[in-house]
Parts: structure tokens; sequence; C-alpha cells
């Protein structure tokens, strides 16, 4: 977790683009929607045995990120570290919404 400016130095593109890249990479390969969901979210819970992340039901942290599947994607370089990742129009953190485009 970085803040969206240079307070602790610069940083790497990938610190801000790296997950929609790769969502968009999986996209473009035709992986499912679920398939790609499921590894990011619920795969990873289940390595680190977290079981009330990573799905949503009930008495889950509800970690929510809407995204548009056609526009999902990076911006961020070397010049612009910072830019937000394209397409994400919603991210919610235990059902408190962090981000709305």
């Amino acid at each position: 977790a970085l803040p969206f400016d240079d307070r602790y130095g610069s940083v790497h593109p990938r610190s801000f683009g790296s997950a929609p890249e790769f969502i968009r990479l999986l996209l473009e390969n035709n992986i499912s929607i679920g398939k790609i969901i499921y590894r990011m979210s619920a795969l990873p819970a289940e390595f680190f045995n977290l079981p009330e992340i990573g799905t949503l039901k009930d008495g889950n942290k509800a970690d929510i990120t809407v995204f548009d599947p056609e526009n999902i994607g990076s911006k961020a370089d070397f010049a612009d570290p910072f830019r937000p990742a394209e397409g994400i129009t919603l991210t919610m953190l235990n059902g408190a919404v962090e981000f709305y485009s």
C-alpha cells in the first residue's frame, strides 16, 4: 500500500499498475472473468489461510473492486508511476467505499 504521491520516494510503475495489467493480459488470452477473479482473490486467500476474505459471503470482509473489462489497464510509467489504473470504477474495503469514479 502506497500513497498517491512521492512522500516515500519514487516507486516502480508496477506498484500501481500490475494488477490491472495482469487482468488485461488474462482477458486478452481469453481467460474467463470468473477464473481471473478467483485467481486474484480467493486463491491467494486460500494460500494464506484467510477464510474471511477472498469470497463474497455472509460474515466475510467485503473487499470489492468493480471494473470495466473492456477498459482495464494501466498507464503508469516511470515519468508518472502514481497514475491510477484505468477501468476501475469502484473500490470497497471491508464494505466502505474507498474509491469511486
